[in-house]
């Protein structure tokens, strides 16, 4: 029996010609186009058979979904049980609490008023340097976006062309 295989073409797609929050959906695109464009149809034209591959994957899966269901299972009952643990020490550390919360209220008082002060200064900082970073990083990533764009728009018709021509030459074949 003879076996081929075909090159991928969407191996030409690469992160240095498209922008990289494009790259992973371009490639799939790609992908999909060749495989429905140019596999299929050479699969209509030479079909094969391999069950084998589908039992495999069928156990597989079986086998992936038993764990999951076990692990699931697993969590769900260590989850349940230390929420049950929790409300039962909640009640006991309420009570307590109250007793305690009650002879240090006037003194936390001041010094809650003191610490909220300084963590909506701490909070105001950090949200300004984040806001300063976010900037710096969409400023890159629109450069980046702009110099690649060309590039990128390139890259996929060739690519496409490359692809429906297969098609079109498979096409020909079939018809003859």
């Amino acid at each position: 029996m003879l076996t081929i295989k075909f090159a991928n073409s969407c191996k030409l797609i690469t992160r240095d010609g498209i922008h990289q929050d494009l790259f992973s959906d371009a490639k799939k695109h790609c992908d999909k186009m060749y495989q429905e464009l140019f596999i299929q149809q050479i699969q209509a034209m030479c079909p094969v058979a391999n069950k084998r591959t589908i039992i495999m994957r069928l156990k597989r899966f079986i086998i992936s979904l038993t764990i999951g269901i076990i692990v699931t299972t697993i969590v769900t009952t260590v989850g349940v049980a230390a929420t049950a643990v929790a409300t039962v020490n909640a009640v006991r550390i309420t009570s307590l609490n109250k007793v305690i919360s009650q002879q240090a209220e006037i003194a936390t008082n001041l010094s809650q008023r003191l610490d909220f002060a300084e963590e909506a200064i701490s909070n105001i900082q950090s949200e300004n340097n984040n806001i300063v970073n976010r900037m710096e990083v969409h400023e890159t990533d629109f450069g980046e976006l702009k110099a690649k764009s060309v590039a990128s728009s390139f890259l996929i018709s060739y690519v496409t062309t490359r692809i429906m021509l297969a098609k079109l030459i498979i096409q020909k074949h079939i018809e003859k």
